[in-house]
């Protein structure tokens, strides 16, 4: 009947026959859920993961409160009667063959001759009390980059922020209107938001080269007086050990989070009012393995499973780049430089020219038309990781000491402020020709780096002020424990709660405020159970599994 009405076979509609229009039908879905993807594969197999990973993190909560607290305490009490009778584990030993007047607890003699089974381990693995306990510990090692814990947290506030309102455009009502008000000076904050994936970018950077240059000292011990060929296949091997613990460190969570999403999409699909881009139920199924490879980031967004993924393939990519020019540097240290170098001009000089080549002016209704070219691949995106990089191995170099007086640590706050500031907020209007929108566009994310990368500096050195003490707050670490979760919740939860909805919304700055809050509060704590899941036994069984077994 509709397409009748819209083709001209039937009585036209009263507001076309009045305008004149010549309307066409494109698309007709049913709303409707019969419930029979309950019994597809995918949904059986996604319910028994989750399924399997409760039931192992209620195990080993129930073997870390009934078992291994027990033990622990029976052991902190033998150590207390240790210290105020001066005596070793050995004596009560002793004691317990003599069977002498002072001897042990039967408690405290299970205590001291227990061995953990393999099992027991396994369960620890995936203890709810034990793991939360590491998830919210705010101290950290004192050889941490402390800042670095405040920078994420709030790098991913404003991606929260920014996801707010870019998934709402297929729920928005007055998307035109939007786009509009993008264009004062404060809202720059969400314009140029693009810019919280590049903190993060740097961030990477930064800790691949901090943590490697840390530990190089043991390396070059290790391979003093080696054969260069000896030394080439044990930098391979390094290579390769490298990339699969990063593999396996950030791949089980991801699967899982695709899994859910496809499921999650396929219920919407038949139930929801709304057609949205995120298409999850038919391109996870046919692209999932684009996502395991990691390589999801160079096809087009209508081919992608779970777009905003496309920042995990970069990480990824830049992490197999950034490994290779770090074992490089061991022996090549001014090429490493030098290829670094050229990776990141390359990059600003293509990123320029792409903008250039399409008449690119960088307001946020163009930024939607333009994630395909300008936005998603990695040679876009590589500039911020490498000043990550540097800014990390110049963190090693001047171990905490910055050579400059304070006069020179001054200008560098100024220029470092005004990187970050002319950025941000140098396109309000947007009034500006392609061309310099080409060089704003090929500049903008790597002078992001650099005002970063002092800020960075100056907190290691003592030279942060106020900067280091809001970015050090010690609250920040179990937040920013949880942001490789919240970074893959995100967008899947949003767009949940608008397409149970079955009404439009409306964008304007108190609503978004509201909505934006109740994202960050339902993220991080879906984030903290998708964590306990997932995130943290995957980190442990890795850990258990690398380390040194004992004779």
């Amino acid at each position: 009947m509709l397409a009748a009405l819209f083709d001209g076979g039937a009585q036209p509609l009263a507001l076309q026959r009045k305008m004149d229009l010549s309307l066409r039908l494109t698309n007709v879905r049913g709303v409707e859920d019969n419930s029979d993807w309950l019994l597809s594969f995918k949904f059986i197999t996604v319910m028994s993961i989750l399924g399997l990973a409760l039931a192992l993190c209620v195990a080993g909560w129930i073997y870390d409160q009934t078992v291994w607290q027990p033990l622990q305490n029976e052991r902190k009490l033998l150590a207390n009667k240790k210290a105020n009778n001066n005596e070793g584990v050995e004596q009560f030993h002793l004691l317990v063959e003599e069977n002498q007047a002072c001897k042990l607890t039967m408690s405290e003699s299970r205590a001291l001759h227990y061995r953990q089974s393999w099992f027991g381990k396994l369960l620890m693995c995936f203890s709810v009390s034990a793991n939360t306990r590491a998830l919210m510990n705010p101290i950290i090692s004192s050889d941490s980059v402390k800042c670095i814990h405040g920078l994420r947290f709030l790098g991913m506030g404003w991606i929260i922020m920014v996801h707010t309102i870019f998934y709402l455009a297929d729920y928005a009502d007055n998307r035109v209107q939007a786009f509009r008000m993008a264009e004062g000076f404060a809202v720059q904050v969400v314009a140029n938001s693009t810019l919280s994936v590049d903190t993060f970018f740097f961030i990477s950077g930064f800790l691949v080269a901090y943590l490697y240059y840390k530990g190089e000292q043991k390396t070059r011990v290790l391979e003093k007086g080696m054969p260069a060929r000896a030394k080439l296949i044990l930098n391979t091997k390094r290579f390769f050990l490298m990339v699969a613990k990063r593999f396996i460190r950030l791949t089980p969570v991801y699967m899982m989070m695709v899994g859910i999403l496809d499921v999650n999409q396929t219920k919407y699909s038949r139930t929801s009012v709304f057609n949205t881009t995120e298409t999850a139920h038919n391109t996870c199924s046919k692209f999932w393995w684009r996502n395991l490879l990691y390589i999801n980031n160079v096809y087009s967004r209508d081919e992608m499973c779970m777009t905003w993924s496309w920042y995990i393939a970069n990480d990824m990519q830049f992490f197999v780049i950034g490994s290779f020019l770090l074992l490089l540097s061991t022996s090549f240290r001014k090429t490493t430089f030098a290829i670094g170098s050229i990776l990141t001009v390359a990059s600003c000089v293509i990123t320029a020219y792409i903008s250039w080549s399409y008449n690119y002016v960088p307001t946020l209704s163009q930024q939607y038309n333009m994630l395909n070219v300008l936005y998603d691949p990695p040679w876009t995106r590589i500039g911020p990781y490498m000043v990550g990089m540097i800014t990390g191995y110049y963190v090693i170099k001047i171990k905490g000491h910055l050579p400059l007086r304070t006069s020179q640590v001054a200008c560098c706050w100024l220029l470092g402020s005004m990187c970050n500031v002319a950025v941000l907020f140098g396109l309000t209007e947007r009034e500006i020709s392609p061309e310099l929108g080409a060089v704003y566009v090929g500049l903008s994310r790597t002078v992001w780096g650099v005002g970063l990368a002092w800020i960075v500096i100056a907190c290691v050195t003592k030279h942060g002020g106020v900067v280091a003490k809001v970015l050090e707050f010690p609250g920040w670490v179990p937040m920013s424990r949880l942001t490789y979760c919240a970074y893959l919740l995100n967008p899947f939860l949003m767009n949940s709660v608008s397409l149970g909805s079955e009404h439009a919304q409306h964008v304007d700055f108190l609503p978004l405020a509201t909505a934006f809050f109740g994202n960050m509060g339902m993220c991080y704590f879906s984030a903290y159970v998708l964590t306990l899941l997932f995130e943290s036994p995957n980190v442990l069984l890795m850990r258990w599994a690398t380390e040194p077994k004992s004779s």
